[in-house]
């Protein structure tokens, strides 16, 4: 109890503090216009036409429903609004403005004229503003009034909501700081940091952006769900500081699975007696006896160990600070030593993988978007670089863009265009960092097989990666980055065990700055950190992927293109705003190829909402099974899982997206066999899905697919798969 006192009392006096610096952020005037163009996410509306010209002068308009709704961002305190409205006639419409409890009344002039109104103070970070009007219906659309720009202004105290999300955050994040083993010192400066650098965030203007609050909160909000976890798995007897159990001596054999190691980890523990007969040149692992710890001490070697003979050089091997390292006998350093020679099989499964992809790198474009990539390119290199990365809609994120900037040099000394016709050069260009990653994933399951199976076993699953067409077909003949947001996934969950999750982190980051679709491995990664390296590897690879994310968006943000890079990570929902983009899954069910809204409501719910509802069930189903079962194999099971549930489940998903699921089911595949079926069945579906959505790659296949009941027996057969996907993942297997 006497230790818990001083920490309350600093969190309270840190609490404290958190308004202090947002009201020091507030302490000048703040005001911010937009025009009917801006950015969804800067000013996201309802109720509004399509985009209009003004007939008299250069602009913009759009012409509100009769019930229109705006949600500007918020500067605090009361707000003065200024609205430039028409009412699009030959006479006058009466318009209600209401903002929360507040309600005014006017009339709308012909001709765009501004009104401005005083409004009062609102707690979120937004201000939610609705514009009734009487509506005409012209031309099929029930017109209400033009609206063409909105301007707002504050200068009082911050939103109370921002306020709470401030102390969320920091009530969560000390704590948390603690738990993960920093002392008092460093935790304060850095909460206090926290704490400064929102309020700096906000002063510098970039609370037009009302994005603060919702990160605060979901730092907050993972903070403590953190410590209750880590406190949960902790009581249970497991996790980051809990004792080994103790390891027979008949487990320490010649014969031992991982070739007679004896391996004790953890801070402090201390390493079994080993017998001295088990340290023999007959291990399958060289007789090694390996101790790892703060603290612990290497064991004696004999001498006859240290020998030409040993498979690794006869090494015994002390880590662990403060470890003496044995000698090593020059006998040892030899010229006859040779350095490892690559692996055959795995040269062979490089050069399959190319064999695959090379025949389609100069294929024409079954779709358009290498058009859009060399288009893209083409802004950047003739126009101004970076400026021009968000410029016509573009979407691409951080790492995209620094790899097509970096093609874009290529292009003319390799007798390639950026325009109409795409010649064949430029489209291999820009296929060819998929194809590296292609290569990458090949290696990394490779690399894994060999770690939970012999190399056979390998060389199968590395091999069907390599070989099945929804690959060969997303990298060489499409041209998609699915294949290169892949890469970083994979390797997230394959290298958790690595680093305590440090590099896991560091790759989702990496892959979110591909593609935002990568944030679907978030809650896994987040519990399974947790579950494998505590409270403190969570706080590490936390911060790691949030300083890799941030020095990646940096130079856009500080060229004044952070709207568009905000456009293209959250504009991601509800970019295609259907209940499916031809995507054979639980949606197709629905609504089949009719281009439905996923705004249409059932029993006051979205599709959207429904969607995303199911998929947050998914999610806490996969997190479930993996607190359960951590080992590699059961969480590449739970990611592969997760992964199709972002294809069956939510709305607006393509045709292609149930790729994701396969490497993560390879990965199961080389503890676990079993895994191979639904591998097998959605390389199938997947491909079926592809070809019969998109004419562009067989055409007369196209319209087979298209004309059958195939399509609905593929949603079908993916909704079942999903199903015996989350309950697979449940299942007993070796994780050794």
């Amino acid at each position: 109890m006497r230790r818990i006192w001083p920490d309350t009392l600093i969190l309270l006096l840190l609490c404290a503090a958190a308004p202090l610096w947002l009201a020091m952020a507030y302490g000048g005037h703040r005001g911010a216009s937009f025009a009917a163009d801006a950015l969804a996410v800067m000013l996201p509306t309802s109720g509004m036409y399509e985009l209009e010209p003004l007939a008299d002068r250069p602009g913009l308009f759009r012409w509100a429903d009769g019930d229109a709704r705006l949600q500007p961002p918020n500067p605090g305190g009361p707000l003065y609004l200024r609205l430039s409205l028409s009412s699009g006639l030959d006479r006058a419409t009466p318009v209600v403005l209401r903002a929360a409890d507040s309600e005014s009344s006017f009339f709308a002039l012909p001709g765009l004229h501004t009104y401005s109104l005083l409004l009062p103070a609102q707690p979120g970070e937004r201000v939610s503003l609705r514009i009734e009007s009487p509506t005409e219906v012209i031309d099929g659309r029930a017109l209400g009034v033009v609206f063409h720009t909105l301007s707002l202004a504050g200068d009082g105290p911050p939103p109370t909501q921002l306020v709470a999300a401030l102390l969320l955050a920091t009530l969560g994040a000390y704590p948390l700081l603690r738990r993960a083993g920093l002392g008092r010192p460093a935790a304060i400066v850095t909460v206090l940091g926290l704490q400064i650098a929102a309020a700096a965030w906000q002063h510098a203007g970039l609370w037009r952006y009302a994005l603060l609050g919702q990160l605060l909160a979901a730092v907050g909000g993972a903070a403590l769900g953190a410590l209750a976890i880590d406190l949960g798995v902790r009581s249970r007897g497991s996790g980051v500081g809990a004792a080994p159990p103790a390891t027979p001596a008949r487990l320490l054999t010649p014969n031992s699975r991982r070739g007679g190691r004896s391996r004790v980890s953890g801070v402090g523990a201390a390493p079994p007696a080993t017998p001295a007969r088990l340290l023999t040149p007959n291990s399958r692992r060289g007789g090694r006896s390996r101790v790892s710890g703060v603290g612990a001490a290497p064991p004696a070697t004999p001498a006859r160990l240290l020998t030409p003979n040993s498979r690794r050089g006869g090494r015994s091997r002390g880590s662990g600070v403060g470890a003496a390292p044995p000698a090593t006998p020059a006998r040892l350093l030899t010229p006859d030593s040779r350095p490892p020679t690559p692996d055959p099989r795995l040269l062979g499964l490089l050069i399959l993988a190319l064999l695959m992809c090379l025949p389609w790198l100069g294929a024409p474009d079954p779709v358009g978007d290498l058009k859009l990539s060399a288009r893209r390119m083409g802004f950047m290199f003739e126009r101004g670089g970076f400026s021009q990365a968000f410029t016509y809609g573009g979407d691409y994120m951080p790492f995209r863009l620094y790899i097509l900037r970096g093609l874009s040099f290529l292009v003319e000394p390799l007798g390639g265009t950026f325009y109409d016709p795409v010649p064949a050069v430029t489209r291999a260009l820009i296929k060819i960092p998929s194809m590296l990653a292609l290569l990458a994933t090949v290696a990394l399951l490779y690399w894994w097989g060999l770690r939970y199976a012999g190399p056979r076993r390998a060389a199968l699953i590395a091999g069907l990666y390599a070989v099945i067409p929804p690959v060969w077909m997303n990298v060489a003949w499409w041209g998609q980055v699915d294949v290169l947001l892949a890469l970083p996934m994979v390797a997230s969950v394959a290298l958790l065990d690595v680093g305590r999750g440090r590099w896991s982190w560091l790759c989702w980051a990496a892959g979110v700055m591909v593609k935002p679709q990568a944030i679907i491995l978030a809650p896994l990664l987040y519990v399974l950190t947790l579950r494998r390296h505590g409270a403190r590897g969570l706080v590490e690879g936390g911060a790691l992927a949030a300083g890799l994310i941030s020095l990646a968006c940096a130079p856009f943000v500080l060229i004044g293109q952070g709207p568009g890079l905000y456009q293209a990570a959250a504009g991601a929902v509800g970019r295609f705003p259907q209940v499916t983009n031809r995507a054979y899954n639980l949606w197709w069910l629905v609504a089949e190829d009719k281009p439905i809204s996923d705004l249409v409501q059932v029993a006051g719910l979205s599709y959207r909402s429904i969607g995303f509802g199911l998929v947050a069930l998914a999610a806490c189903l996969a997190c479930l099974a993996a607190l359960r079962r951590p080992g590699g194999p059961s969480r590449a099971a739970a990611a592969a899982a997760l992964a199709m549930a972002f294809f069956v489940l939510p709305t607006q998903i393509h045709e292609r997206y149930s790729f994701f699921a396969l490497p993560f089911l390879l990965l199961c595949a080389a503890a676990d066999l079993r895994a191979l079926v639904p591998f097998g069945l959605i390389a199938i579906t997947a491909t079926v899905n592809i070809v019969g959505a998109i004419p562009g790659f067989v055409p007369d296949a196209q319209r087979v697919i298209v004309r059958s009941s195939l399509p609905t027996v593929v949603a079908w057969a993916n909704v079942a798969i999903l199903i015996g996907m989350l309950i697979f993942m449940w299942a007993e297997r070796d994780e050794c």
